[in-house]
């Protein structure tokens, strides 16, 4: 019988929930011990609150203050913590709410008892509006070598500069061995803050529509309101609305705001129009720059209304400008653009097939990222940035804004001196409205290749999925024509010099360049070693290259962004180019603190720091006392005031990443790790417009890192 009663003990104890042994809380403040471990600097501070809680009855309420001339630069919330042997774990998890109706961020760092911040493991925190998140985070440190992760004495909350007060709710801080499972948020306090998000947007709706009518807004425009606040409730009542749709509703309803500014703005703009004289056609034109983003919803327009447009440019260069149709009396159908010859004074001709009258789209995001900021841009929705070639005529709604994208080329040898034509606005075989359009050509000519020295990876393998071997055979040269079109040839810095790879050198394409005079940089390999048996595999395309008389425009890249350790390695490597490949450049983006003047690196003839580490002096000091070349380059970081390519930033920024910025620093290149990427759009390109189907995700969760063209359901660029 006792054997009996201990094999059903047993079979209890293994009916019984097991504890993951991979996951380590450390603090989940339903003990009032725990808050012995807590430190803050005024007036930043905590409390113990039953609100929000992610487990148990208890969490901890941190708040920080908004930041004012005279504060510090930042506000501290600290945990001392008594589990301080981190050594068996890789990443620190917690849940973070924001119960507010702001959206903030603030930031994190960990370290051990020596406190070098600089060394530490830094990151950052956001929380939309009215949210929650399950957080979760791989414990970097800068320098491995010298944090002692048996040792963690300080995890630091911490703001700089915060533009707004900021109120959160902490709980759950655990450690964990291997990577959580992706939960974005924890169900029940979503729950909590749904009628939170629904009393936000019924009240943001109410408020816009009261305004609409107490401002200088035409009564068509009203509607367009009151029909977008119906549209915004519909959404947000319905009770299978997910989290994430909902949230997307509470920033509409915040937008709708930003309309008011807008329709004003409208009415201004129709003033200036109809002093043009043009047909009143129930619409007016304007143009803008092709440096400006001119959004299609909610935010006031940046265009002026002119009867003439003029750009200048150089023989076999391409310049751009925007025109903008705008519904004034109601919803517009089948709209669009087209353009005539252009004359000289002297009957010369640049004919209209030079002139491409192109449709911008617009891809949708749904929520902020870490690089905007409040202060500059702030707006989730539809984006203007992919540009259709050869559009059809499209609808333009009420409300809306539409822009074309208007490209002349000259063609080489055209006589220097102005052209004038006209570009004209047709919808639905109504009367047509023309607009002058004059064209200065200078007394000089672009090359056919980039002007500038870039490297950029803009193969396709990096999007697996999205072409089959036979799609690239047919599609090959049409992708060829359209890099060169725009200074890129085929290229990849992440290149391996294996000639089996998918991505290697293509001798076929490179002679085609070369004859044509397009051809630009190209990489031989990525290295990664010192190692022959790492070297070895250049020394077939340094061959064919050889061979071909082209090594002027080779290059080695390798070592991609790796710390000081590595430059042993990168000495090991370069000394032996310099014996076996003596003719082609080779550079790195691993970090030497000195640009290009480190000692431990005398054999690299490139070095190129990301724009926020570029440095005047020491860059001049190394090209000029050591025979260096300076390049910079840009990803993922930083963010403005850096000039940078992402989806909500101005088009002038990758302008002056190449042109005035480069010239003014003496930049000897520019570096960008990535042209394709296609997030979540591998299969399927985009085939609505103008507002596409296309996802605007890209590179580790932000909007168009990475990523400089589109592509349509036909695999076409």
């Amino acid at each position: 019988m006792k054997s009996i009663y201990t094999l059903l003990i047993l079979l209890g104890l293994m009916a019984m929930p097991v504890i993951a042994q991979d996951e380590k809380v450390m603090i989940d403040f339903e003990d009032d011990s725990q808050y012995t471990v807590w430190r803050m600097d005024k007036p930043a501070s905590y409390q113990v609150t039953n609100q929000f809680a992610s487990t148990g009855e208890k969490g901890m309420a941190l708040h920080f203050p908004k930041w004012e001339e005279g504060m510090p630069e930042r506000h501290y919330i600290e945990i001392r913590p008594t589990e301080k042997d981190w050594s068996g774990y890789k990443y620190i998890a917690f849940d973070m709410t924001n119960p507010t109706e702001q959206d903030w961020k603030f930031e994190l760092y960990i370290t051990d008892d020596r406190e070098k911040v600089d060394e530490a493991c830094h990151f950052r925190i956001e929380v939309p509006m009215l949210s929650t998140r399950q957080i979760s985070r791989d414990f970097k440190f800068r320098s491995e070598h010298k944090v002692d992760k048996k040792n963690i004495t300080r995890i630091a909350f911490y703001t700089k500069k915060s533009n707004v007060p900021i109120e959160a709710v902490l709980d759950s801080i655990r450690l964990v061995k291997k990577k959580p499972d992706k939960k974005d948020y924890n169900k029940d306090i979503a729950q909590e803050l749904r009628p939170l998000r629904l009393r936000a947007i019924r009240e943001n709706l109410e408020n816009v529509r009261r305004e609409a009518r107490s401002q200088n807004i035409l009564p068509q425009f009203i509607q367009v309101v009151d029909d977008e606040a119906q549209s915004i409730l519909k959404r947000a009542m319905d009770p299978d609305i997910s989290y994430e749709d909902l949230i997307l509703c509470l920033r509409d309803s915040l937008n709708v705001q930003s309309s008011l500014q807008r329709f004003a703005q409208f009415k201004d703009l129709y003033t200036d129009y109809r002093k043009l004289g043009k047909p009143l056609t129930g619409y007016m034109v304007g143009f803008a720059s092709s440096m400006r983003k001119v959004m299609p919803k909610h935010l006031p327009v940046k265009m002026s209304i002119e009867n003439e447009v003029e750009i200048s440019l150089a023989a076999n260069e391409e310049e751009s400008f925007q025109l903008a149709v705008v519904p004034f009396g109601e919803s517009l159908k089948d709209v669009s653009v087209t353009a005539s010859d252009l004359r000289g004074v002297n009957g010369q001709v640049i004919k209209a097939e030079n002139i491409a009258c192109d449709l911008v789209a617009f891809t949708q995001t749904r929520d902020l990222k870490s690089y905007m900021k409040p202060d500059d841009v702030n707006y989730v929705g539809w984006w203007p940035d992919p540009i259709i070639q050869n559009p059809k005529p499209v609808d333009v709604a009420l409300g809306d804004v539409q822009p074309w994208w208007v490209r002349v080329h000259v063609p080489k040898g055209q006589k220097p001196g102005k052209y004038n034509g006209q570009v004209t606005v047709t919808q639905n075989n109504g009367t047509p409205v023309s607009f002058d359009l004059t064209v200065e050509v200078y007394d000089f000519a672009m090359p056919d290749h980039a002007p500038f020295p870039v490297m950029l990876n803009t193969y396709p393998d990096m999007n697996k999925g999205l072409l089959t071997t036979e799609d690239w055979k047919t599609l090959k040269w049409d992708w060829i024509d359209f890099l060169t079109d725009y200074y890129m040839i085929l290229d990849d810095i992440y290149r391996g010099p294996s000639p089996d790879r998918d991505d290697a050198l293509d001798f076929e394409i490179l002679a085609y360049l070369k004859k044509e005079g397009k051809l630009a940089p190209f990489n031989l390999g990525l290295f990664y070693s010192g190692e022959d048996k790492y070297i070895d595999p250049l020394q077939y395309n340094y061959d064919k290259v050889k061979e071909m008389g082209l090594l002027e425009y080779a290059y080695i890249y390798g070592f991609d962004e790796q710390p000081s350790w590595a430059f042993p390695d990168i000495e090991k490597a370069t000394m032996k180019f310099q014996k076996r490949f003596p003719e082609v450049f080779n550079l790195t983006t691993t970090n030497d603190g000195q640009s290009g003047n480190n000692p431990a690196m005398p054999h690299l003839k490139g070095y190129c720091p990301i724009i926020a580490g570029y440095n005047q002096g020491a860059s001049d000091s190394a090209r000029k006392s050591l025979g260096k070349y300076v390049w910079w380059y840009t990803c993922v970081w930083p963010p403005h005031p850096y000039p940078n390519i992402f989806l909500e930033y101005p088009p002038i920024d990758t302008r002056t990443l190449l042109g005035f910025n480069a010239t003014r620093h003496e930049v000897d290149g520019f570096l960008y790790y990535a042209t394709m990427i296609f997030g979540e759009n591998n299969n399927d390109g985009i085939n609505t417009y103008p507002y596409t189907n296309w996802d605007s995700i890209s590179f580790i969760n932000t909007h168009g890192d990475g990523r400089l063209m589109y592509v349509n359901d036909k695999k076409q660029l």
